[in-house]
């Protein structure tokens, strides 16, 4: 994450919200491959929170 560690503890100690990375994909030089991975690799973030916020409410 690009923000310093105690910022992400602060937010998520204070809101009980955990904190995921996303990349904005548009750091380093671009090629097909490293588009499609960090691409992946946000939509695996966004299912495991998905999933994770279903299962804290149904109160797991």
């Amino acid at each position: 994450m690009a923000f310093p560690d105690k910022y992400v503890d602060t937010i998520q100690a204070e809101t009980g919200i955990r904190i995921r990375h996303l990349s904005h994909l548009t750091h380093g030089t671009y090629s097909e491959d490293g588009f499609e991975k960090g691409l992946r690799a946000n939509l695996e973030a966004l299912t495991e929170a998905l999933i994770d916020a279903r299962t804290m409410e149904q109160g797991g």
